[in-house]
């Protein structure tokens, strides 16, 4: 049962960053599919209790995994489940955008409503939410497909609730926000722009009063969504141009345990119509920041890893229908350039390497196993098919 709290309102493309947090050793990272059959996944948020929640907006169902046992149905809400978020309390925040409102579920069950109307006017569809420690809450609302039929705000808002339930706008926009995150010292709030193609931030106070509104990220090739920041909260540009000319459109990059950073810089669709380099590139930065051209392609690279010793980076190539590889030493240097795989019937994006050396393949809506055929038993996962139709993942260690 979902009670109304007088004096309050409202809540709630692939973006890629080249932004060097601390270098993280994720070589024994594994995929693992955990659902099928969804229709439009969104909100995964991990409970203090140890399971993932994610919801299907579509069918108006979250659903619960929990490690070692598996997925399990959580909770229905006909609201239109989008953000999901937990506060210190295990309280369960929710942006439900078809009701246009934010709400709150303690561990008894007893629900709230958090915010729905700003000024007297209901919210336009509440996407994103982002809970403090101490209790203060932002939360994205712009207005997506047929959202917009039914506004009563004339601007995009990004809001602030107080502990107290106080609801402020942080900012009214004329284009739409979508993923909101906080740095890990709860001082700097981010804003993802969906239609202005950038990421905004705020200083935020104990208060959670908002200060020195500004531009973090610009020109952002595609369309972002999410964002999330890791614990480090450290952030910086490590590569945009290469011999004074941008970059084409930065795909896909793996970071080894050292700090050294590969990525692969394609050009699909119409990123191809603003292009400055006159190949395709996989680049190499070292921990100085040092940038080089590992390959000058015709052909387009797509996803990039790196073997669990870090001593072999795998790149697939779209174009071309392989995945290359090369051999690296310690200090980053590439040799012995090769095919690892060739004859791909399918169109190769992604590649990662699993600990125990078994190749999954992307496909729509699900995952299949087996085993890389390879003499040297350099094994790779090789990840293809139609992203928009994968449903949800879980990545664990």
């Amino acid at each position: 049962m979902i009670t109304r709290k007088p004096r309050i309102a409202l809540a709630c493309a692939f973006l890629f960053l080249v932004y060097a947090a601390s270098a993280q050793d994720l070589s024994d990272l594994k995929v693992e599919k955990i659902a099928v059959g969804m229709r439009y996944t969104e909100a995964p948020a991990w409970s203090p209790e140890g399971f993932l929640l994610f919801a299907d907006t579509v069918t108006n169902q979250i659903h619960k995994f929990t490690p070692g046992k598996g997925l399990s149905d959580f909770a229905d809400r006909p609201g239109g489940p989008m953000g999901l978020a937990y506060d210190t309390q295990g309280r369960l925040y929710t942006c439900e955008f078809r009701e246009r409102r934010v709400t709150r579920v303690d561990k008894k069950g007893k629900g709230e409503v958090v915010a729905e109307r700003f000024e007297g006017k209901r919210l336009n569809a509440p996407n994103d939410i982002v809970v403090r420690h101490d209790g203060h809450v932002w939360f994205t609302d712009p207005a997506f497909g047929n959202q917009q039929d039914h506004r009563e705000l004339d601007f995009y808002g990004i809001f602030h609730v107080t502990p107290k339930g106080e609801l402020e706008a942080v900012a009214k926009l004329k284009t739409r926000p979508n993923g909101v995150a906080l740095n890990s010292a709860g001082k700097i709030l981010y804003v993802a722009d969906s239609d202005a193609r950038l990421i905004r931030a705020w200083d935020v106070d104990k208060n959670g009063a908002a200060s020195n509104a500004r531009v973090f990220v610009d020109k952002i090739a595609g369309v972002p969504g999410g964002v999330r920041i890791d614990e480090k909260g450290k952030n910086e540009m490590v590569a945009e141009r290469f011999e004074s000319k941008r970059f084409n459109a930065p795909n896909d990059i793996v970071v080894r345990h050292d700090g050294h950073v590969w990525f692969t810089d394609p050009a699909f669709g119409n990123q191809q119509d603003h292009r400055e380099l006159d190949f395709y590139g996989v680049f190499h930065v070292t921990p100085k920041g040092e940038i080089e051209a590992l390959a000058k392609w015709k052909t387009r690279p797509n996803g990039v890893a790196l073997n669990p010793a870090g001593k072999i980076l795998y790149v697939a190539d779209s174009d071309a229908r392989l995945v290359r590889a090369w051999d690296i030493d310690k200090n980053g240097a590439a040799s012995n350039p090769r095919v690892f795989a060739d004859k791909i019937a399918g169109v190769p994006g992604g590649v990662r390497i699993d600990e125990k050396g078994n190749r999954a393949r992307w496909c729509t809506g699900c995952v299949s196993a087996s085993k890389a055929r390879n003499t040297r038993r350099e094994w790779a996962s090789i990840l293809r098919g139609v992203i928009p139709n994968i449903r949800c993942w879980a990545w664990a260690r």
